[in-house]
């Protein structure tokens, strides 16, 4: 996927831990938007929820990544 080539091995793993410090709800939609290339409609679908879900779970998702990352660490 995109995301994954703009990562250069360091990073990756940064941004692995991060994700994986994440609830299993934020880590999914994440996943799926930028490692399996799902639209936000999709994922609304594969995971049976309202696409206003979707968005919200999303931005807070991103939310989280900047901040773990802006700290350093996986998990601020």
């Amino acid at each position: 996927a995109q995301f994954e080539r703009l990562l250069v091995a360091p990073d990756r793993i940064r941004v692995e831990r991060a994700l994986a410090s994440m609830s299993p709800e934020h880590r999914d939609v994440l996943w799926l938007a930028y490692y399996g290339g799902l639209t936000m409609s999709e994922i609304a679908t594969r995971l049976e929820i309202p696409l206003g879900t979707v968005k919200s779970r999303t931005q807070a998702a991103l939310a989280r990544l900047r901040a773990v990352l802006d700290a350093g660490g996986s998990d601020a």
